[in-house]
């Protein structure tokens, strides 16, 4: 090949490159075939012989436009009254981001309530012995009587007593007036008191039925509704012996019954009972006279207490 057709297709290279550079620098109108750029000046393409068109120029990404602006502007020195005494940078305050949109929810702590702790009410101990009151019948919860002598003892015919007198040796009786018996008897000298086969313990209580069958009573009335503990017994106080029929009732309903027949502490019936009373309601104890249908010798002593359970 001659130096000239050398020198003629490297001099076609050189400026097709050069084409090329300047079309991809400053060119502003592309070749539809082949996409090459060539100057604004061009008007069709120099290879193909195409009309040229107008390149499309790339929009500025967004954001590039600030950053610009923003390093265009010289920063400002910043200055701090302590930095220049001390040296030290400057205490940064933390303020609080507030949203006034935002409205932060109001925490409130649960109340706790104690409840209160009262003192348990004490339990309340009725002692028949013990509040026996001779001059007042009814005293308080207690009263004294009898019942008719029907065949069984019927609680409906309770009366009360309306007599007291002092017996030998310091007893107290209360009766029906004008007769020995029925009647409820108290030994309340502090000693123990004996007249002819009857023995009083100090504080013993004391019942004795009629010879015609009249039944010989302490009640006792419910003063509010609750349980109660009912128990006691009876026991011959005659020595020569005692023997009568005794009972407990429930108003009119019998919660115990029995035979005592002996002296003393062998010949005890014992009873023991709780129950749900309300106000007013009656526990009768009562004593008659027996298998034999004959009142002498027939002195029994009671044990009653009753004891409010709360």
């Amino acid at each position: 090949m001659g130096l000239w057709r050398i020198a003629l297709y490297s001099g076609r290279v050189l400026l097709m490159l050069l084409l090329f550079v300047y079309g991809t620098v400053f060119a502003d109108k592309i070749c539809p075939v082949d996409g090459k750029h060539y100057p604004d000046s061009y008007l069709r393409c120099p290879v193909h012989g195409s009309l040229l068109k107008a390149a499309a120029k790339p929009k500025p990404k967004p954001g590039h436009a600030a950053v610009k602006s923003m390093h265009s502007q010289p920063a400002k020195p910043v200055s701090h009254p302590s930095l220049a005494k001390a040296g030290t940078p400057p205490p940064v305050k933390h303020n609080p981001v507030t949203n006034p949109g935002v409205t932060k929810p109001v925490v409130t702590k649960p109340t706790v309530t104690t409840p209160a702790v009262t003192a348990r009410e004490p339990e309340k101990v009725y002692d028949a012995a013990n509040e026996f009151a001779p001059e007042n019948n009814p005293s308080g919860p207690w009263s004294y009587g009898y019942l008719s002598p029907d065949p069984k003892p019927n609680p409906v015919t309770f009366t009360a007593y309306k007599e007291w007198v002092k017996g030998q040796e310091g007893i107290d009786i209360v009766r029906f007036p004008g007769l020995t018996d029925p009647n409820v008897g108290h030994n309340g000298t502090g000693k123990v008191v004996t007249q002819e086969k009857i023995t009083w313990e100090p504080n013993a209580l004391t019942l004795h039925p009629n010879w015609q069958g009249f039944y010989s009573v302490v009640r006792w009335k419910c003063p509010r509704e609750g349980i109660y503990l009912i128990e006691g017994g009876f026991q011959g106080a005659d020595a020569k012996p005692t023997t009568t029929d005794v009972h407990v009732f429930h108003g009119v309903e019998v919660l115990f019954e029995d035979f005592v027949e002996g002296f003393g502490a062998v010949s005890a019936k014992r009873f023991r009972q709780t129950l749900t009373l309300r106000q007013d309601e009656t526990i009768d104890f009562v004593v008659g006279w027996g298998k034999d249908h004959n009142n002498a010798n027939d002195t029994t002593a009671l044990e009653a207490k009753i004891t409010f359970k709360p």
